[in-house]
């Protein structure tokens, strides 16, 4: 990760967004888009420009989940009830 760090840098990443770093990564690197946003956040990240779990417009989300016991046929079937 930290080679693609020296790679931004010398594009100046910090000064010119994430659209901007990823764009420039597929672009000129053939890094596939997905990868790109991935080293895109990793590198905001190391460098500060973005906490953990931060959006690039500055909010924040978070996520949870929930392991339930079921049988499959009968989550299935709750699934696909109507009612």
């Amino acid at each position: 990760m930290y080679e693609w760090c020296d790679v931004i840098d010398a594009l100046d990443g910090r000064d010119q967004g994430h659209a901007a770093i990823a764009t420039y990564l597929h672009d000129e690197h053939s890094v596939d888009r997905w990868w790109a946003q991935t080293v895109t956040v990793g590198y905001e990240r190391i460098t500060g420009l973005r906490l953990p779990y931060q959006m690039p417009d500055g909010t924040f989300t978070a996520t949870t989940t929930r392991t339930v016991a079921v049988a499959s046929q009968d989550l299935r079937e709750m699934l696909l009830d109507s009612e």
